[in-house]
């Protein structure tokens, strides 16, 4: 038979356990409660324009070759000041030197099945952006008759300031999109939106048109000069803007 002390301890015991399992249930109950008060629409939607590029860069590429190293480093100094001093002056241009590498030029010996230096190939290359789209073809070719011998790439973008301009006008496209089908959702559950909980913009993409020119420009070399201004047009881009927002309704 159980003494009292015996009763007593046990009556404690479960006392506590009590307490633990109401401390872990009721916490639950309550967050349960919350989560339903809290009634939301959580929605992703996005924006799409196509826009026109409003800057051009050019990478042109100067390459010299020798068997005098000296030589080589000459010739291409004087063709890369020529072209730097035709564009450096000029406010509609900015123009700068991207990379600069001297090399041995090698050869392979049949005869001694290895390969041989046979002089030095000097590699500089050229950048020149302009905002006046319709300039870009007549870079090209008063570049290559101050000596490139090839352009590396040009591609068309947008400036930071368009960029900006464009991301804000697809943000309330995107939102406006997204609450129109929010306003849908919340009528078939018999609500009504009254509020924004959070709005996070996300996923802008802009794509950059670019190209490689490296057979017109050697064919342009190994005809003389260029007479007449490269024709070049830009394409239009496909901007896009993501949006998540989560709408309170009641």
């Amino acid at each position: 038979m159980a003494s009292k002390n015996e009763f007593n301890i046990i009556g404690l015991v479960t006392l506590i356990i009590s307490v633990l399992i109401l401390g872990l249930v009721i916490p639950q109950v309550i967050n349960e409660r919350q989560e339903s008060n809290e009634d939301v629409i959580s929605l992703s939607e996005s924006a799409q324009r196509e826009v026109v590029p409003d800057k051009v860069r050019l990478t042109f590429a100067v390459v010299s070759e020798n068997e005098d190293l000296s030589t080589a480093i000459n010739e291409n100094t004087n063709i890369n000041n020529r072209i730097v001093d035709a564009y450096k002056e000029n406010s509609d241009y900015t123009i700068e030197s991207k990379s600069y590498r001297v090399s041995p030029k090698t050869k392979w010996n049949k005869e001694t099945e290895e390969y041989e230096e046979v002089g030095y190939q000097v590699y500089n290359t050229i950048e020149i952006t302009t905002l006046k789209l319709n300039l870009a073809g007549e870079i090209i070719s008063d570049v290559i008759n101050l000596g490139a011998n090839r352009i590396e790439n040009f591609e068309y973008s947008l400036t930071q300031e368009a960029t900006r301009k464009i991301q804000n006008e697809l943000i309330k496209e995107a939102y406006d999109n997204a609450e129109q089908r929010a306003k849908v959702v919340a009528s078939v559950m018999n609500k009504k939106i009254i509020g924004v909980r959070s709005l996070e913009p996300s996923n802008y993409y802009t794509p950059v048109y670019y190209n490689r020119m490296y057979d017109s420009v050697n064919l342009a070399k190994a005809s003389g000069s260029v007479e007449e201004s490269v024709v070049l047009s830009p394409e239009s881009q496909s901007v896009t803007m993501s949006v998540n927002v989560v709408f309170e309704i009641e």
